[in-house]
């Protein structure tokens, strides 16, 4: 069964690479969570 965050205080919470699918985030503050993937790379295009 997918974790239940719902309500709850998540603030710079580190999600990095986790299996979120399904996941209740309803009304949890979410603010400087990190959701990245792991091992993305983020590159600007010019």
């Amino acid at each position: 069964m997918p974790p239940d965050y719902s309500r709850q205080n998540l603030r710079g919470q580190n999600f990095k690479g986790k299996d979120l699918t399904g996941t209740n985030f309803k009304g949890a503050d979410v603010r400087s969570a990190d959701f990245t993937k792991k091992g993305t790379r983020h590159t600007a295009e010019c």
